[in-house]
């Protein structure tokens, strides 16, 4: 049971960083003609708030999401196992 309720965590959270990732390019896009407008900073840090999270807890419990946030103290653990886009339809 623990094994399924982990697998649920590891796609909630890359729903979310898919989502809020969206999300923040679709803002930075409205803030590239709009960079003074309060409403859209405000999102906009809402939203990378929620993605740094997702991707942290992401990156703690299942390993890098981006080849940004591996670890490389004595190995590039990136290749080690499957991508995050790897298997979801099992």
């Amino acid at each position: 049971m623990a094994g399924n309720m982990n697998m649920k965590r590891k796609r909630d959270l890359e729903r979310i960083i898919f989502e809020t990732g969206f999300a923040l390019n679709d803002l930075v896009l409205y803030l590239d003609t709009h960079p003074d407008c309060p409403n859209g900073l405000a999102a906009y840090n809402e939203y990378k708030k929620a993605y740094n999270a997702a991707i942290n807890e992401y990156t703690d419990n299942y390993g890098p999401m981006r080849s940004t946030d591996v670890n490389t103290d004595n190995y590039f653990s990136w290749v080690n196992d499957p991508w995050p886009w790897e298997g979801w339809c099992e």
